[in-house]
């Protein structure tokens, strides 16, 4: 389901301290390479994803899990349809960046075929802390 703006920025404050607000959201969503995707379970959306698209690429902004709904495999759904999806509109490969210390987030990603690409030291404020770039390739790292 695409998520109007008002729908990711309920999402975004449920999930995240940082949460993007309805006008930023609002902002990103009116270029036709980014779209906000929600999955619904449970009479409601059970998690969101907000993504762009270059050409062959793809880039994760955002995949976001309300607390009451996590860890009943929510996001992992979600994302499996997103690279599903991917692979079927001829996307290559796919990045995303985290935070070092979330735990959880690299268990869903590297379960998902995400390896780690590179890392930015210090990136992230509130606390200071690296930022892993991850990256997803159609076809399962065949090069490996």
């Amino acid at each position: 389901m695409i998520l109007s703006p008002a729908q990711a920025e309920a999402l975004e404050r449920s999930c995240f301290a940082d949460a993007w607000d309805a006008a930023t959201l609002a902002s990103l969503l009116r270029n036709p390479a980014l779209a906000a995707w929600g999955w619904e379970a449970e009479g409601g959306t059970a998690a969101y994803l907000v993504f762009q698209r270059v050409a062959d690429e793809a880039e994760i902004l955002r995949i976001g899990v309300p607390p009451e709904r996590r860890r009943k495999g929510h996001g992992g759904r979600l994302l499996a349809h997103f690279l599903d999806w991917a692979a079927g509109e001829g996307i290559t490969r796919v990045h995303l960046e985290v935070r070092d210390s979330n735990a959880a987030a690299l268990a869903l990603y590297r379960g998902a075929g995400f390896r780690e690409v590179s890392r930015r030291e210090g990136y992230y404020r509130d606390p200071a802390e690296d930022a892993l770039l991850l990256e997803w390739r159609a076809g399962a790292w065949l090069d490996d």
